[in-house]
């Protein structure tokens, strides 16, 4: 299912601990201190990209992002291995898959930034659960097309990649305790 970024995160079912209708009047928001959440890496398949650009930094640079930020809240993140090989997911989980990488064209960010194709972006789709039982799904777009003389792509890629995080990790939250 294509999402924009900018949508809210499509529910899928109750926030993680809610309380029953009843407790709901005396219990205060959900506390997500300390529980436990696996990321799982992003999956990078599918992604073709210029030699100069490597996938494993633009995917480390948004999956620190992504830790970043649930850390924030009081969740205590672990990175998945990508073999499986670290044990059972716990908690919550965050899966996904980018879904667009593409570096723009310096040129056309030094001489016009705002014209179609200048712009470095990374967008990503997720999904967040609570162990096996889907929450939400996730989706998140970064975006830089202004740099010094056009930015390097590699660069821009990165912050692009990190913006991308943040929204995907805020929206995993918001539907955590949304």
């Amino acid at each position: 299912m294509e999402r924009k970024a900018s949508q809210p995160p499509t529910r899928l079912r109750g926030r993680v601990g809610a309380p029953s209708r009843e407790e709901s009047n005396e219990a205060g928001p959900l506390n997500l201190q300390g529980k436990p959440c696996t990321l799982h890496p992003f999956s990078t398949d599918g992604i073709v990209l210029p030699r100069k650009i490597e996938k494993k930094v633009i995917a480390r640079a948004f999956h620190t992002a992504v830790e970043e930020e649930l850390g924030r809240a009081g969740l205590g993140v672990r990175l998945a291995d990508p073999d499986g090989t670290d044990g059972p997911d716990e908690g919550i989980v965050v899966t996904g898959r980018f879904v667009k990488v593409a570096p723009g064209s310096r040129w056309r960010r030094y001489l016009a930034p705002f014209l179609p194709g200048a712009a470095a972006i990374v967008e990503v789709q997720g999904l967040v659960a609570d162990r096996d039982i889907p929450l939400a799904e996730l989706s998140g777009m970064g975006k830089r097309g202004l740099g010094p003389l056009g930015g390097a792509s590699m660069a821009m890629l990165i912050s692009a990649a990190e913006i991308a995080g943040v929204q995907l990790a805020r929206q995993a939250l918001e539907a955590l305790v949304g």
